[in-house]
């Protein structure tokens, strides 16, 4: 493999609109982009396997998926991923993405309006986010992007980070994490 594929991580609380901005990039990007979702591989199991007698934990879901996305990546896929990055899993992540191209982008999104955007769901068990989930899921502070979602449309928000593949910073925001965290 000659080169890693390139990593957009959208971070933000459920309902910040990560897939739906995750769709409108991979759609408006040249290049192509694979984009996986935690959602995706939650769904790789049926209802009946998630209230069995030995369900698969979210840890042993969660962590194929991260797993996943290095190996696309190391492959030299480019790829739009979503993220819900909390201070216990910042770790893990910098970890499994730290030596690899990764822009970070966080979706900020009020309280209400995340809530209203949950009450409309019908693909998905409700989760109702908390103020302390908009301070924790950003709690590392650092980001190449941060973007108001429910103040921009999917297109205008795209279009700021096609603006920021276009030109990344010369240190990102996950590399500036990874120093921070001693790696």
């Amino acid at each position: 493999m000659d080169q890693p594929g390139r990593i957009i991580l959208l971070n933000g609380v459920p309902n910040a609109g990560k897939t739906t901005l995750a769709v409108t990039v991979q759609a408006m990007l040249e290049e192509p982009y694979w984009h996986l979702s935690l959602d995706d591989f939650l769904h790789g199991y049926t209802a009946q396997h998630w209230t069995g007698p030995n369900p698969p934990s979210f840890a042993q879901v969660m962590g194929g998926y991260l797993r996943s996305l290095r190996q696309l990546a190391l492959c030299g896929n480019n790829i739009v991923a979503e993220a819900v990055l909390t201070p216990d899993r910042l770790g893990t992540y910098l970890e499994l993405f730290g030596e690899l191209p990764v822009l970070l982008i966080g979706l900020h999104i009020p309280l209400q309006e995340a809530h209203r955007r949950e009450q409309s769901r019908s693909d998905r068990t409700h989760y109702e986010v908390t103020a302390r989930d908009l301070e924790w899921v950003h709690a590392h502070e650092l980001y190449d992007l941060e973007l108001d979602t429910m103040r921009l449309a999917p297109h205008e928000a795209a279009r700021q980070v096609l603006a920021l593949v276009a030109s990344p910073p010369s240190v990102t925001a996950f590399q500036r994490l990874k120093t921070t965290a001693g790696g």
